[in-house]
């Protein structure tokens, strides 16, 4: 039993590295004398304490452990609390600052299009979602639903330029989409809309007889700004009613503003260049400022593509 205690003593003091007291119980051993047993005591003894010790450090440091995810998520929650109270306080002291602003008329007709976009760049809340919103774009169409029709040249060329145009920010400012129906002219348009979106920018997208429409309404004037003024304005199936019915002076200013100011314009049509009017086609066809992109293919529509 001695020698089982003795063993088991040694083995535990060459697990921790004390040589010395190996040394002092074989020495003392070895001569047989009654101090072995003491100093045996005495090491154990030793042993005893410091597990103790290791044990109420063990505790102690679990303990600080727990306290200190305590106090760190409560000071966390602290932070995060002032930091939205803090968010709310300023976002009403703009929000105050911009209703100052307009009793002011510094912002002019902040229920307009234009004025609600400047807004929400005063509040510093404007991003892709309110770009959408107020776009009038559908949901969906993106490029990657056409790659299918990417074996048609001129569908894939179509998809490069307009590639080129997300790429550069609406630059140059105007891009024609021409061809027959269902060549995804308007899939194009509708996915340039959704990606300057992205990028921050105010796209308004409208048909042509939606334009018409509301150019020739009482609020007009409005409409004519928020059109005239948008980052990127996109007009889809421009001419389809023919020449004579679109071809309004409030339509020939509009376009002729944005050429004016090269301010970016989509536009799709099926009309072929004799159809349209010649200002207006001249302005589409200046290699200056854009270009007209004929897309011949078959109709998608008719399973042919």
């Amino acid at each position: 039993m001695v020698n089982e205690k003795k063993d088991a003593l040694i083995e535990e003091l060459l697990a921790k590295g004390r040589a010395g007291d190996i040394a002092r119980l074989e020495w003392f051993r070895e001569r047989d004398t009654k101090q072995y047993q003491e100093v045996r005591e005495q090491i154990e003894g030793d042993l005893r304490i410091q597990k103790a010790e290791a044990a109420i450090f063990e505790e102690t440091m679990r303990l600080f452990r727990e306290r200190l995810r305590e106090n760190t998520a409560s000071l966390l929650a602290g932070i995060k609390a002032q930091a939205e109270r803090a968010a709310r306080e300023d976002g009403e002291r703009a929000r105050r600052k911009v209703d100052a602003e307009i009793q002011m008329g510094l912002i002019s007709d902040p229920d307009s299009i234009l004025g609600q976009r400047e807004v929400w760049e005063r509040l510093g809340m404007w991003d892709a979602e309110r770009a959408l919103g107020l776009s009038g774009l559908p949901e969906g169409r993106s490029l990657d639903a056409l790659k299918p029709r990417r074996a048609f040249p001129a569908v894939a060329e179509a998809i490069r330029i307009v590639e080129a145009y997300i790429q550069h920010h609406a630059q140059p400012p105007f891009l024609t989409l021409a061809g027959p129906p269902g060549v995804g002219k308007t899939h194009m348009a509708l996915a340039i809309g959704r990606a300057l979106c992205q990028q921050g920018m105010l796209v308004l997208y409208r048909t042509e007889e939606e334009i018409r429409e509301q150019l020739s309404s009482e609020n007009h004037e409005e409409a004519f700004r928020d059109y005239a003024c948008c980052d990127c304005l996109i007009i889809d199936d421009l001419g389809v009613g023919g020449g004579a019915q679109w071809a309004t002076p409030r339509m020939d200013a509009l376009i002729d503003n944005r050429y004016v100011a090269e301010r970016p314009l989509v536009i799709t049509t099926n009309a072929l260049g004799a159809q349209l009017p010649p200002r207006i086609a001249s302005r589409l066809r200046d290699t200056r400022l854009g270009r007209v992109v004929q897309i011949a293919a078959e109709d998608y529509r008719l399973g042919k593509g």
